[in-house]
């Protein structure tokens, strides 16, 4: 239901929005995917849940001083959650 409701409010799905992925949410998805640049292939892929905002959240930690004091020089911020992927720069 959540990927019909982001395809329909971006205006590319105009069916139910009732969970049936069904012809009319695939074609939605595959004209979304293909204005995205992304592989109009119509399945849900990671790349596809992010353009919908659907994809992996990450939250912002508050940031912190490293004087101990509550003064000094701020840290950047860290986040929770695990990284979009995992990259092999050896190969």
């Amino acid at each position: 239901m959540e990927i019909q409701q982001a395809l329909a409010e971006r205006g590319y799905y105009d069916g139910p929005v009732d969970g049936a992925w069904n012809a009319s949410s695939i074609e939605a998805l595959r004209k979304f995917q293909a204005d995205q640049n992304l592989d109009p292939d119509g399945k849900l892929g990671a790349l596809s849940l992010i353009a919908l905002g659907l994809g992996p959240k990450r939250t912002p930690l508050q940031l912190t001083s490293t004087d101990g004091n509550g003064g000094g020089v701020l840290q950047q911020p860290q986040y929770l959650g695990k990284p979009d992927s995992q990259w092999d720069v050896s190969r």
